[in-house]
């Protein structure tokens, strides 16, 4: 959802982005449009956990290609591991996780 906003609005309304367990679709629904990582000139952040759902970790090699060839060079991306996609009862290291990065910005 927030990705079909970034398509739609633009980027300029924002200095950096964080997506939280991204590629995650409904079960037995492929995505209907690839992930912009390639055409976002801010910052992103793409997290996502260890024990997130198959398709969010399928695609996690694609996400970080998509920003290393083309994405902004303070791009990251962090797993979490032991997390699930919900980061149950692994909140503090989500946050932590995030804090860190946008403190390199």
């Amino acid at each position: 959802m927030a990705m079909q906003h970034v398509r739609k609005q633009g980027e300029d309304r924002f200095d950096a982005f964080v997506g939280i367990g991204r590629g995650a679709t409904d079960y037995n629904q492929p995505m209907r449009e690839p992930l912009p990582l390639d055409k976002m000139k801010k910052p992103v952040l793409d997290v996502y956990g260890g024990e997130d759902y198959p398709a969010v970790q399928r695609l996690a090699g694609i996400r970080a290609q998509q920003m290393a060839e083309e994405g902004h060079p303070l791009s990251a991306q962090i797993k979490i591991a032991g997390a699930n996609h919900y980061f149950t009862d692994m909140g503090d290291e989500l946050v932590a996780a995030i804090a860190e990065w946008l403190e390199k910005l």
